[in-house]
């Protein structure tokens, strides 16, 4: 029998404001088995509907990233599907929602900042007239679903390109770009990557933004999502790089890199 509850009524107890702008990282299979388990009707499609539900005068933002792209890969704005999960993958088939222009980081946008996401032209995809940069500047939550930051936290990227971390260098990417009117152009695309050896590490962040409760933790059934503000990750995240050297962001692994090194050698023969 159906339960009377819907996911409706679930997703609306989340501390989020009718008129936030939210971006959300999610893995949907725990919430999807835990609906199934009490009876509640669940899909992507509905769960997007009640995400869009809870922002009625806001903006919902999903991430459509290719960031697996490399040089002389092609990007469809229109076709290209997103790596980022089912959440992704049912926002790609939505019309209410843009895809935003990155290559690499696209995001799929509906509501009130749709405009202000479309116009973005930026060319480094980490810069400070990226997508993230705008995420930042609307003081937006970011909502994840059942992820951990190491596997879905790209905003800090954001940051440290922003203050200009030692262990990571852009590196130029030529990109074969088709956009939403069918125009096909080479462009070179901007990426703020990491140096050889050094590894993202973003598990003792995790642990400190809970601690300092920036990062609040909500149960929805059997899933747990967590909620913060870009602007208090943003003022933490700084405050790591400038006074602890972002000692909880990465760490440099010898492994790492003498295996970089051996590929890039072997590469060459």
């Amino acid at each position: 029998m159906k339960s009377d509850l819907s996911i409706f009524d679930l997703v609306k107890k989340l501390p989020i404001n009718s008129e936030d702008t939210l971006f959300v990282s999610s893995d949907l299979f725990k919430l999807a088995v835990a609906c199934h388990r009490q009876n509640i009707e669940f899909s992507a499609n509905i769960f997007l509907d009640a995400l869009l539900a809870l922002v009625p005068n806001g903006t919902l933002v999903i991430p459509a990233y290719t960031d697996n792209l490399k040089s002389g890969d092609r990007f469809d704005i229109l076709h290209s599907k997103p790596n980022t999960g089912a959440l992704s993958e049912a926002t790609f088939k939505r019309s209410e929602f843009i895809r935003t222009s990155d290559p690499f980081h696209s995001f799929f946008v509906a509501g009130t900042q749709k405009e202000n996401f479309a116009q973005l032209r930026n060319q480094s995809t980490f810069g400070s007239d990226s997508g993230f940069a705008l995420l930042h500047k609307l003081n937006a939550k970011a909502l994840f679903i059942d992820v951990s930051l190491q596997n879905s936290f790209t905003f800090v990227h954001y940051c440290e390109e922003k203050l200009k971390v030692k262990y990571r260098k852009l590196k130029a990417h030529k990109i074969h770009y088709i956009s939403n009117t069918g125009q096909e152009n080479s462009i070179t695309h901007q990426f703020f990557t990491r140096k050889k050896g050094y590894l993202n590490n973003l598990h003792p962040l995790e642990e400190q933004l809970t601690k300092n409760n920036i990062l609040k933790s909500h149960l929805l059934l059997n899933s747990t999502l967590k909620i913060a503000n870009y602007d208090e990750l943003y003022n933490f995240i700084s405050e790591d790089i400038i006074l602890n050297k972002a000692k909880n962001l990465h760490r440099f692994s010898f492994y790492e890199y003498f295996r970089r090194t051996a590929k890039q050698i072997l590469g060459r023969k």
